[in-house]
C-alpha cells in the first residue's frame, strides 16, 4: 500500500505556533513604566522622579510652592525646601528670627546665641555679673575664679590653705590637696602616721595607707621584725613572710626536713612527697 506524505501535517504545526507567538501582547517601555508628567525614568533600574521644584504625591508629581525666604533642597522627603540663614520654619513659612539685643545668628544661621558677656535668659541675652576676684570664660556660666578663689554660690571666696597643703587650680571643691604624707582632716592636713620600718604606698581617692619594709610584717599599728628560721626565706606570700626550702616543711615556726621514704620523691611543691608509679602509699611507706 502507498504511504502518503507528511509535509502537510508538518506545515500545520508550524503555522500553529507561529500564530501562537504572534498573539502574545508586546507592550512598549512606556507602557511598562508610567512616567507622570514633570518626572523622568530612574537613570537605573525601574521606576520615575519628580523634576527639581516638585514633590511625589501618589502618582503624580505636584509642584513644591515655595514660601518667601526660603530656596529648593534635593531633598527627598519633607516639604522640598528650607528657610534662608535668618529665618526659621513656622507652620509652612519662613518666619525671621528674632534676634535679642547682645546676641548674633549661630553659625548655621537657624538660632541665636549671646554674646560673651552675657547668659541666655528666656529670650533674652543679659549681662553676667563678675564677682570681685572672678573674671570671664567659656563655661556655661561665664565666670570663673583666680588663682586662689573657689566658686561659692554666685562669689568668689578665699581659699584658706592649711599648712602642709598646696593649691589644685580648681576652683570647685576645697581647692587644695595636702602634700604626700598628710591627710585631709577637718579642712586640715594632718601627718599621716607610719610605724617604724613602715613606709607610704600609693594612696587611693585621697585615702593614704602604709606597708612594711622588706624582712617586717604588718601587725595591727607596727611593723615586726620577721624570725626566719633555719632553711627557710622570706615570702610575701605566707601570713608569717617566711617559707620553707624545698625538701622542708613548716612546723610551729620551724622548717623541719621531709623524710622521704623509698619508692617516693617530693611533689611539685617541695613540701610534701608522693610515692612512685606503680606504688602505693600506705601510711608513711610506698608499697
Amino acid at each position: 500500500m502507498k504511504t502518503m506524505p507528511t509535509i502537510g501535517r508538518h506545515n500545520n504545526v508550524w503555522a500553529f505556533l507561529l500564530l501562537a507567538v504572534l498573539s502574545i501582547p508586546v507592550f512598549s517601555q512606556s507602557e511598562e513604566v508610567a512616567v507622570p508628567d514633570n518626572a523622568s525614568p530612574n537613570s537605573y533600574g525601574s521606576g520615575w522622579r519628580c523634576d527639581p521644584g516638585y514633590k511625589s504625591l501618589g502618582s503624580t508629581c505636584q509642584m513644591i510652592v515655595i514660601p518667601e525666604n526660603a530656596f529648593l533642597n534635593d531633598k527627598r522627603y519633607g516639604n522640598g525646601w528650607d528657610c534662608r540663614r535668618g529665618y526659621k520654619e513656622y507652620r509652612g513659612a519662613c518666619v525671621e528670627i528674632a534676634v535679642p539685643p547682645n546676641a548674633y545668628l549661630a553659625s548655621h544661621g537657624n538660632n541665636w546665641r549671646c554674646e560673651k558677656g552675657f547668659k541666655k535668659i528666656n529670650e533674652a541675652c543679659e549681662a553676667i555679673v563678675i564677682p570681685h576676684n572672678g573674671y570671664l570664660n567659656n563655661s556655661h556660666d561665664g565666670i570663673d575664679c583666680l588663682r586662689g578663689y573657689r566658686k561659692k554660690d554666685i562669689a568668689c571666696e578665699e581659699i584658706v590653705l592649711p599648712k602642709n597643703g598646696y593649691l589644685t587650680g580648681s576652683t570647685y571643691g576645697i581647692g587644695f590637696e595636702c602634700e604626700r604624707g598628710y591627710q585631709l582632716i577637718d579642712d586640715d592636713c594632718l601627718e599621716f602616721e607610719v610605724p617604724m620600718n613602715g613606709y607610704l604606698n600609693s594612696s587611693h581617692r585621697g585615702t593614704l595607707s602604709w606597708d612594711c619594709g622588706r624582712g617586717y610584717i604588718k601587725r595591727d599599728a607596727e611593723c615586726l621584725y620577721i624570725e626566719i628560721p633555719q632553711n627557710g626565706y622570706l615570702s610575701d606570700r605566707s601570713r608569717d613572710g617566711w617559707a620553707c626550702e624545698r625538701g622542708y616543711h613548716s612546723q610551729s615556726s620551724g622548717c623541719f626536713k621531709i623524710n622521704i621514704p623509698d619508692n617516693a620523691h617530693l611533689d611539685y611543691s617541695g613540701t610534701e612527697w608522693e610515692c612512685d608509679r606503680l606504688y602505693t602509699k600506705e601510711g608513711d611507706q610506698c608499697v
